[in-house]
């Protein structure tokens, strides 16, 4: 069969024809074809691209849904730094600087300036970023401010060791057989039920726990019936300083008896308004209550403290 050259079979006069191809239609099939293969080809490259994510795509998706994962985790623990040093600021601004009768401490925006973050914006997650970076540099400022304000609060400490042993700084009870069960603000009032100031904390253990005076006063008041708190301790400390142990089951000092930090002045019970044994313990500084949660600080750990802080700050009903 010469080149070029291909023969078709006429169905009218039922012979076989010869059909001459010329180089040009061979060379615009051969085009076509091929052109269809290269189209065909790239297609399947791009979808491929497009659709499946290559080995190395895939471990750096990994890594930026990693990133962002530790960014949440970040965010976070920022949050709960934030929420514990505002307790601090607030201890030190509502306790120690009023004890020791000092101003508030000033704010210092001299530490960082406001630094911008505008090179994140390339990067996917860059709100999440910017928003952490952000409220690190706004609690490192803090953290400066509240260590300077702690420098000048150490100073004052040691020119008042008198006021320090007065200050009702310890935890009432026996850490290991008792805990905090309500604490001090708005609370469901266990007789009555309606919510009504409470001005103290309840700390429930063992009937008889030994309850001790959390600094060193003069007892002025020691008995029952005193506004249903049953069996009742006060003391005063000085300094402005009062504590109330209410609901005691017995009383192991008298009025007028002068008592040091961690003396037992009583055991726990269930005198006076109350649903349960427990021990209603409050602070008076110059004539009004203040939360005793604040002073748990001569015995308690920070981890420990941060327990009392987050149950204390449940809203549930009191023991009485």
């Amino acid at each position: 069969m010469a080149k070029g050259t291909k023969y078709v079979f006429d169905p009218h006069s039922l012979s076989v024809k010869k059909v001459t191809v010329s180089k040009k239609e061979v060379f615009n099939k051969i085009l076509f074809y091929l052109s269809f293969t290269i189209v065909l080809f790239a297609s399947a490259v791009a979808f491929t691209v497009y659709v499946f994510d290559s080995p190395k795509e895939r471990k750096l998706r990994r890594d930026l849904e990693q990133s962002r994962f530790q960014y949440r985790q970040l965010d976070r623990r920022v949050d709960l730094l934030s929420h514990v040093l505002k307790d601090i600021q607030t201890r030190d601004e509502n306790l120690y600087r009023i004890i020791f009768e000092a101003e508030p401490p000033k704010k210092d925006a001299r530490l960082l300036g406001n630094e911008t973050y505008e090179e994140f914006r390339v990067n996917s997650s860059a709100d999440l970023i910017i928003n952490t970076s952000l409220r690190v540099d706004e609690l490192t400022k803090r953290m400066y401010t509240q260590s300077t304000s702690f420098d000048d609060v150490y100073k004052m400490a040691r020119s008042k060791q008198e006021m320090l042993a007065a200050m009702p700084a310890i935890f009432p009870v026996n850490k290991e057989t008792a805990q905090v069960h309500s604490g001090f603000g708005t609370r469901m009032h266990p007789i009555y039920r309606v919510y009504q100031p409470h001005t103290g904390v309840d700390i429930i253990g063992p009937h008889g726990t030994p309850i001790y005076a959390t600094g060193d006063g003069t007892v002025t008041r020691s008995g029952d019936g005193y506004g249903g708190y049953g069996i009742v301790v006060v003391i005063d400390h000085g300094f402005g300083f009062q504590t109330l142990y209410g609901h005691l089951s017995k009383r192991d000092v008298q009025v007028g008896q002068k008592v040091k930090r961690g003396d037992i002045i009583g055991r726990m019970g269930n005198t006076g308004r109350s649903v349960g044994t427990h021990l209603h313990y409050e602070v008076i500084l110059h004539g009004k209550h203040v939360n005793p949660v604040h002073y748990f600080f001569n015995d308690v750990t920070p981890e420990e403290y941060l327990k009392i802080l987050e149950k204390a700050n449940e809203t549930n009903q009191s023991m009485s």
